[in-house]
Formats: structure tokens, sequence, C-alpha cells
């Protein structure tokens, strides 16, 4: 009994495991499509700030192909705080 209950509480943190990562995968796209969007909008018209953006943008990208979705979402919420300051 106690190993059915050992085996059903691992099987159990194996899938809210896979539902975090997959949450963090959702959330690591959203943010990339959400800069990429700020990026072609009028709001940010300063090409080097466009240029630096699309390649942190391409960096979040590459991260969340290799499966680094950490590095993603660090990636794309120091991208959201800085396009926040430069266009208070």
């Amino acid at each position: 009994m106690k190993r059915l209950l050992g085996c059903g509480l691992l099987v159990l943190a194996g899938a809210l495991s896979f539902q975090a990562s997959a949450a963090d995968d959702d959330t690591c796209n959203a943010n990339i499509q959400r800069l990429q969007d700020r990026v072609n909008s009028a709001g940010t018209t300063d090409p080097k700030v466009k240029e630096l953006v699309t390649k942190d943008i391409e960096s979040a990208s590459a991260a969340r192909d290799k499966g680094n979705v950490k590095e993603c979402l660090a990636i794309t919420d120091r991208v959201k705080s800085r396009l926040d300051k430069y266009n208070k």
C-alpha cells in the first residue's frame, strides 16, 4: 500500500512539474511576441533601441529553442524593464 501511494505521489509530482514547465514555455513565447509587437510599434522609433531589443529577442528565442526557458524569461523580463524605462 505504501509503495502504491509513493508511486502515485511520484507520478503526480511529475505531472505538476510538466504543467509548470509548459506554463513557463507559454509565458516565454508570449513575452517574445509582446516584445516584437512593441519593437514594431510606432512607440519605439530609435533605431539603436530597436537593434538592441531585436538582438535580445533573438537571444531569448535561441534560449527557448535550446529548452532553457528560465533564461528566456530572464532576458524578456530584462528587456521589458528597459523598454518601460525608455518609454517613460
